[in-house]
């Protein structure tokens, strides 16, 4: 017997959620997996406890430094 799909693939169920609900609810992600960071409209980094960088999702991600996440 097979697992459901949302039990199989939890990362997927949740990524198709977000793209359901982006349009109409703030969305807000904490995590240390940056994969749904793209579907955030604004994107905060933090190390240290401090904010390093913040602003568009796919700006922050092309300018990281290396090993900060």
């Amino acid at each position: 017997r097979k697992a459901p799909r949302s039990f199989r693939w939890p990362a997927l169920a949740f990524e198709t959620f977000l793209k359901k609900v982006k349009s109409r609810k703030t969305i807000i992600v904490f995590g240390h997996n940056t994969q749904f960071m793209p579907l955030a409209d604004i994107g905060i980094v933090l190390y240290d406890g401090y904010i390093v960088k913040s602003g568009n999702p796919k700006t922050i991600m092309e300018n990281l430094p290396p090993g900060m996440v």
